[in-house]
């Protein structure tokens, strides 16, 4: 992880990718709020409230940031899921969600950079 990587920052927020430092805040969120979260959100992977999950999340996100990749790369909650596979037992809601935000990352890749 030692691309340099771009902030937004305004007078309210701070958008940046996030530190392995904040997956202690990260995984208290998901925890606090995975009550709030269940109905709107596809089925998560088995080890997604981990400290473990969010490193990997956080350090992959680092790496195709630093390695520039053209392709936009996302996959559902809960991964490949091969033991769900002709179960009958997997959430569409997941890939779809996956797909869209691909969509959205592509989009604002390719749109010009607004001037303040």
């Amino acid at each position: 992880m030692s691309a340099v990587v771009p902030r937004l920052v305004t007078d309210r927020y701070e958008l940046r990718l996030a530190n392995v430092s904040d997956v202690p805040g990260l995984l208290a969120y998901r925890r606090e709020n995975a009550d709030h979260f269940r109905p709107f959100e596809p089925v998560p992977a088995a080890d997604h409230l981990t400290e473990a999950f969010w490193v990997r999340q956080v350090e992959r996100d680092h790496d195709e940031f630093a390695a520039g990749l053209s392709v936009v790369r996302t996959s559902p909650d809960h991964g490949t899921a091969y033991s769900l596979a002709g179960k009958n037992q997997a959430n569409e809601q997941s890939m779809r969600m996956a797909i869209y935000r691909a969509a959205d990352i592509f989009k604002s890749r390719n749109e010009p950079p607004v001037d303040k």
